[in-house]
């Protein structure tokens, strides 16, 4: 089996959300939800994403900023939304995708992700990592702040 059939079935299986193949193998794999794991790769590893293969449960927008500043040359979403598809398009990433979609749902499912949202303004990846940082750090807050008051 080829590295991206088996990393295909690995976030089929639910042992991974995110996985990159570089150079034939599977380089890294990395486990959390949302955009979190690619995120986490780039922070740690920003070179491993550059030429690299990436396949992730969803790809939206967001994610697709990150697989183009990592300088990845493909990008496979299980679920890819459709401003993803065309970001990666305008920017030489080739994609593919189980299912490609409208619009990323948030978790409730009764609207935008919020993290789609926080990008949805800029094609500047850079700013748009930033504008995600800043999503994510506030959904982190107001989560912790929700179960204080549980």
């Amino acid at each position: 089996m080829r590295a991206e059939e088996k990393a295909k079935k690995i976030i089929t299986d639910g042992l991974a959300s995110c996985v990159v193949v570089k150079n034939g193998a599977i380089a890294r794999t990395e486990t959390g939800p949302g955009v979190s794991p690619l995120v986490s790769i780039y922070e740690s590893e920003p070179e491993i994403l550059r030429d690299a293969r990436v396949f992730d449960k969803v790809v939206g927008k967001a994610a697709a900023m990150i697989v183009v500043l990592g300088g990845a040359e493909s990008a496979y979403g299980e679920v890819m939304g459709a401003s993803a598809r065309a970001y990666l398009a305008e920017h030489g990433c080739s994609a593919a995708w189980g299912e490609l979609v409208d619009f990323i749902r948030n978790r409730r499912g009764d609207g935008l992700c919020p993290l789609e949202l926080a990008v949805s303004r800029t094609e500047d990846a850079r700013t748009g990592y930033l504008l995600l940082k800043k999503a994510m750090e506030r959904l982190k807050a107001e989560s912790a702040g929700r179960r204080k008051t549980e």
